[in-house]
Formats: structure tokens, sequence, C-alpha cells
């Protein structure tokens, strides 16, 4: 039965959904056994009165949250897709962050993993997602004590998070990255590469200033880069993709923010020295050699000039 403080938050709600209401003060019948109608509770013109006091009764009172936590997964996705981003925030903040400690992380990780395409769509819609939805829940995912069974589940967030190419998304990266002892770094390989990729297409994304928030980037590249040291399989997966960013960020007549120079340096070290051509030092040397040659006749503002110069010092170290 629930307590008479969660029952209070019932009345406001409109009289279509009483039906779904009626099991909460059966005989005998437990918040376990309460199976809500959630379609009909969160209706697409729900206020926001309406689902704070509902997302307070599942915060409030765990059994009632477990046995309808499927469903409230569900809605959070649907609100997301109809761009209530701020109604999904509630659902997520209270309940989900609340309880994430006793809940199964595989539909969740799922979910958010599934969001991350769902919303790829435009720019904006990719914000909400990482300022209001993942904000709160990736600081507890990196807190939660998870089996390291769902490690590969973990880096597949990781990468979806990455890949929605937002100001936000490499923070909570970096946070998810660091957990402490969790994940198989062999195992990985595969998708480390991909993970290069991602990180390497942040170069579109532009920042004015020296210090950014896409700052965690380079900290990634260089976590990557203390793992391969130790599990040197890692640089068979992270070397082609890092001397593509690498030649890419090193063209003439192309500039870029202060995050990309910074990236560059850390994406020398995922080079794998074992794949290391005559070639990619030519195509190094010429990188330098144009660099040089431009530096008296470059019309770049002095602070680009000195963005760049200092990639080009760490590729001539």
């Amino acid at each position: 039965m629930l307590h008479s403080s969660e029952s209070s938050v019932w009345p406001p709600i409109v009289s279509s959904i009483r039906h779904s209401l009626s099991a909460l003060s059966g005989d005998g019948t437990t918040s376990t056994d309460v199976q809500l109608d959630l379609t009909t509770l969160v209706p697409d013109d729900a206020t926001t009165d309406t689902i704070f006091r509902l997302v307070t009764s599942f915060e409030n009172d765990y059994e009632l949250f477990k046995s309808n936590y499927t469903k409230v997964l569900e809605t959070i996705e649907h609100l997301i897709l109809i761009d209530k981003f701020d109604s999904a925030y509630y659902f997520v903040y209270k309940p989900i962050v609340k309880q994430i400690a006793s809940i199964d992380l595989v539909p969740l990780l799922q979910m958010s993993i599934r969001l991350c395409s769902l919303v790829a769509n435009t720019v904006e819609r990719r914000e909400y997602l990482c300022s209001k939805i993942f904000y709160h829940f990736v600081y507890a995912l990196v807190s939660v004590k998870a089996n390291k069974k769902l490690a590969p589940l973990f880096f597949d967030l990781i990468l979806a998070i990455l890949g929605t190419c937002s100001m936000n998304a490499p923070e909570y990266v970096e946070k998810l990255l660091g957990k402490s002892e969790f994940y198989p770094w062999k195992d990985l390989t595969s998708r480390i590469g991909h993970l290069i990729h991602l990180c390497g297409l942040y170069d579109s994304l532009v920042h004015p200033g020296f210090f950014s928030k896409l700052d965690p980037l380079p900290n990634i590249l260089h976590l990557i880069s203390d793992r391969a040291k130790i599990n040197p399989i890692i640089y068979r997966a992270t070397h082609e993709p890092a001397l593509k960013c690498i030649l890419r960020w090193s063209r003439r007549k192309t500039t870029f923010s202060m995050h990309v120079y910074k990236m560059g340096g850390e994406m020398l070290g995922l080079l794998d020295s074992q794949q290391a051509t005559m070639d990619i030092c030519t195509q190094f040397i010429d990188a330098l050699r144009h660099r040089v040659s431009t530096d008296d006749d470059d019309d770049d503002p002095e602070q680009v000039r000195l963005r760049n110069g200092q990639f080009f010092q760490v590729i001539s170290n």
C-alpha cells in the first residue's frame, strides 16, 4: 500500500487515468504489484506539474518504480522523441539517478545508446540530450559499482555519446572512460579505433578561445595512449585513424580551433612504430617543409599562427 504522503500526489491527475490508479487502494495490494499505464498517465500534452508529481512518487517508492521500470524507460524515450526534454529530465534525475545502484543497467544503457542516434538529425537536439539528459546520468554511472561484464556496453555508450559531436559530450566520455579498473582494454581494440576516429571528427567544431568544453578530447586520447603502452595490440587499431587526422590537420591553408592542435600532439602517441613507413615520414617532412617556407608570408592572425606552430613543433619533435 502506498504511504499517505505518496497518495496525496494523485488527486490532481485528470479523471481519465483513474482506472490506472485504482489498484493503489485495493485490498492487500502493494507497490510491487502496481502496474501503471504510463501512456495514459503521461500524455503528450501532460503538464510539468503532473509529471513532477508522478516522478516524485517513483523516487520515493522503489517498489513502485521497480515494477514500472521498463515503462519508465519507454516514457523517457517517447518524451525525447517529441522534444519534451525537460519532462524526460525529471524521470532521469529523480527516480533513475536515485535508484541507479539497484536497477538493471542493461536496458538503461541500451536506451541511452539508441537515443543518441534518434536525435542525430539536429545539433540542438543533440545538445539537449547531452546537457539535460546525460549530465546527472553519466556521473551516476561513473560512481555506481557495475558488473564488469557490462564494460562493452558501457563502451558502446561512450561511442554513442561521442558520436553526437556535441560540446558537452567529450566531458562525459572522459568521465566514463576513467571508470577505475573496469574496461578490458585488449578486448575493446576494434572499438578503440572507432573512438579515435570520432575524436577526429570534432575538428569540424569551432571555438575561438584557448580553453573550451572540448579540452577533454586530448585527455581522452592521452588515456588511450597510456593503455596502449601497456597493451601494444591497441596500436594496431589506433594507428590508421590517428595518422589520417594528423595528416589532415597538417594540410596547407587549413586552420582549426585550439582543441584540434591539442589533440594533434596526443594523436602522435597513438601511431604504431611497427607500421611506420618511409612514405609516412616523407609526408610529415613535406608538411613541416611547407610550414617553414610559408611562415614569413603567412597572412593568418598571430594567434592562429601560434596555434598552428605548436602543432608542428610536436610533429618535428
